[in-house]
């Protein structure tokens, strides 16, 4: 037996050939696996509250085996899709997701103490979910686009950063939610939060009582970035202003994110990219000042 003959032998165990590809049989069935465990725990956590409230003990665990099958169906579906229709609309579904995380401090719902999700009635979700996917999306398509490229900064590190910055900066773009990671600030680390709140549920603490921890962080920079960003032009640069405050303290060189700016908002026109690398700039300005 020739050496291709053993590796494609050796690949049909790892294999099962479909109409549009083929199916990785490790990964689906560690897939499986890993939602099987999960229901298994859910049943021996819940099973005893579940009694209590309804009298059937797998209520809890029935009703999240129905939404782990329809997952796995959904799962299912979308493997169908040729890869080239991700790839195309990689940057699309970004700005989706980007733009839902937006309308959260406006109009989202509070479920867990926590503004997280939106509500449309029909049907309610978490925007950094989708964001998730997003991510992945476009992440992989500009790989695919500059494989040769992947060592360099300006291919292989600041279109990461900038996207995962913006994502970053939309999901803690107020001062509660950056108190609820304090436990995982370092020492010497530095708290970067908007100084104006989005007071959208009813038991939001006084914003004397955050204002007083936030104070007692010895290093932080608190800026109202709505107002920057309508300075520079537009409000809807606030998460930019955020950036660019974050700039100082991630360990990549302004210069490059700048430049994945660039790269990212260069198809909305020469104008827009100037917008936001006034806005990125405005909030760097404002950390480095707060820095002396």
């Amino acid at each position: 037996m020739s050496h291709r003959e053993k590796q494609l032998k050796k690949s049909a165990v790892r294999v099962v050939e479909s109409d549009l590809g083929v199916i990785d049989l490790p990964y689906l069935l560690l897939t499986l696996l890993l939602v099987a465990i999960g229901l298994l725990v859910l049943f021996s956590a819940s099973y005893a509250r579940a009694y209590y409230e309804t009298k059937n003990a797998a209520s809890v665990f029935v009703n999240q085996l129905i939404f782990a099958v329809m997952g796995i169906g959904v799962m299912w579906l979308i493997s169908r899709v040729p890869y080239e229709w991700y790839q195309k609309l990689s940057l699309l579904i970004l700005a989706a997701s980007i733009g839902l995380l937006v309308l959260v401090p406006f109009i989202g719902t509070e479920s867990g103490g926590a503004t997280r999700w939106l509500d449309f009635g029909f049907v309610s979700f978490q925007p950094s979910e989708i964001a998730k996917f997003g991510v992945i999306c476009s992440f992989a398509a500009i790989m695919a686009a500059h494989t040769r490229d992947m060592k360099t900064i300006r291919y292989g590190v600041a279109p990461y950063v900038v996207i995962l910055g913006i994502i970053a900066v939309l999901l803690s773009l107020e001062p509660m939610e950056a108190l609820r990671y304090l436990p995982y600030l370092k020492k010497d680390g530095w708290l970067v939060t908007n100084s104006q709140p989005f007071i959208n549920i009813p038991n939001y603490p006084e914003m004397g009582k955050v204002n007083e921890e936030l104070e007692k962080l010895p290093h932080k920079v608190v800026l109202d970035v709505e107002a920057i960003a309508k300075e520079v032009g537009s409000v809807r640069a606030a998460n930019i202003v955020m950036l660019g405050a974050a700039a100082p303290f991630i360990g990549i060189e302004y210069d490059k994110i700048a430049d994945g700016i660039r790269r990212i908002f260069g198809r909305k026109g020469e104008e827009i990219v100037e917008m936001n690398l006034k806005a990125l700039k405005a909030g760097y300005d404002v950390a480095q000042s707060m820095q002396k």
